[in-house]
């Protein structure tokens, strides 16, 4: 069996809002801000909104994991990301990792 962190694919059964966040919270993947459950349904509206976009995706540090455009949609929508705004979030992860640095650095200089 993998690690739940790896699996594509993790089956929440029917918690709630509550019980996914404390369930978030004990996997790592939440910074203790609410998230929203990322239902098969609403990952597949964000990933349609970006379909056709087959650029290769650079690992991510500091595992150096690639992602899926399924796994950044996941993310998008336990942030509470519309799926309108997704295509504006999406094309920095699909750069090489110098541009995604100095596309991160940017916007941390814009605050």
């Amino acid at each position: 069996m993998t690690d739940i962190a790896e699996q594509e694919v993790i089956d929440i059964g029917d918690m709630d809002v509550e019980t996914f966040n404390e369930f978030a919270t004990q996997q790592g993947w939440s910074d203790g801000m609410p998230l929203f459950v990322p239902t098969e349904a609403k990952v597949a509206k964000f990933v349609e909104t970006v379909r056709g976009d087959n650029r290769p995706y650079s690992p991510v540090p500091p595992r150096q994991i690639v992602p899926t455009i399924q796994a950044m949609a996941a993310n998008a929508v336990m942030a509470g990301c519309k799926p309108e705004y997704f295509p504006t979030l999406y094309p920095p992860w699909t750069g090489p990792p110098s541009t995604r640095q100095s596309h991160n650095m940017r916007k941390i200089r814009e605050k």
